[in-house]
């Protein structure tokens, strides 16, 4: 191996005892660098600001408590990722609505140049969620982790507990039905 490697591979070997020794300047660091995206996750499976806040609260506190079973500190995300998935899917409450302003957190960005563009875009927002409400939470988990997280079949599988063929079932049927709910709100 090359010195660079080592010196690497020798970083982040540190970075592992100190995450999972509870070290605070690399705990501040992983908060730092973790919660907007994690906030956007929660926000995406659960629907309400106020909860998806509670859930990387909640999300963090495991991570603590548990930081000695993450090994590699590259896959840090992954395994921040998962235990969030995790949190939400557990306190998952009735659907309470997402605002506008909090869905645009997550949906495609607004093109700032037109305010033709800006208008349509709300309006195809105001759909795909209005779409997106009269899923089951199972369809719309499936379908937001597997499109909007962007995760395999196996990975959407392994995080909720099914098996790909159900993911990959509940994924066609999720997106035939959010077509279907689409068209009928043109």
């Amino acid at each position: 191996m090359r010195a660079r490697e080592l010196a690497n591979k020798s970083e982040i070997r540190e970075q592992v005892y100190a995450f999972r020794a509870g070290n605070e300047s690399v705990w501040r660091n992983v908060v730092e660098h973790n919660s907007s995206w994690l906030y956007a996750l929660s926000i995406r499976l659960l629907w309400n600001s106020n909860d998806a806040e509670e859930a990387v609260q909640e999300c963090f506190l495991r991570a603590f408590r548990q930081r000695r079973q993450l090994k590699n500190f590259e896959r840090l995300r992954s395994w921040l990722r998962k235990i969030c998935i995790r949190v939400c899917l557990r306190n998952r409450r009735k659907n309470k609505g997402v605002s506008l302003d909090e869905a645009e957190e997550f949906l495609a960005p607004v093109d700032k140049t037109s305010p033709d563009r800006r208008a349509t875009t709300r309006e195809e927002t105001e759909k795909v969620l209005q779409g997106l409400a009269k899923l089951s939470p199972r369809q719309r988990s499936c379908l937001i982790l597997a499109v909007f997280e962007g995760l395999s079949m196996k990975e959407v599988a392994d995080l909720l507990g099914w098996s790909t063929a159900n993911v990959k079932v509940r994924s066609f049927r999720s997106r035939k039905k959010l077509e279907t709910l689409l068209l009928k709100l043109i």
